[in-house]
């Protein structure tokens, strides 16, 4: 079953839906879907107790989403905030 709904987005979010169905070659619609599903299967990896590490060359930050009851300065940052993680190596 699909559903028809009718979403408002700000002309940057717009744009930036766009951009992204042009580079990846998708229609914007399946943008906000495979959005949806990667934000679903970040929601359940933290539910679970992990953690979503990126790597930048050799700094490693942990991506923090505050609806997930983490970080509130990720609220400022619409929604997610990346937090360094220590080396282990440097203690």
């Amino acid at each position: 079953m699909s559903r028809l709904i009718h979403l408002h987005l700000a002309d940057s979010d717009y744009a930036d839906a766009n951009d992204l169905a042009a580079r990846f070659q998708i229609s914007t619609i399946e943008v906000l879907r495979e959005g949806f599903s990667l934000l679903r299967w970040i929601s359940q990896e933290i539910n679970a107790g992990n953690r979503l590490l990126i790597q930048r060359g050799d700094q490693v930050a942990e991506l923090v989403i505050a609806e997930q009851g983490h970080d509130p300065q990720a609220r400022t940052n619409r929604g997610a905030v990346l937090r360094l993680v220590p080396d282990p190596t440097d203690e």
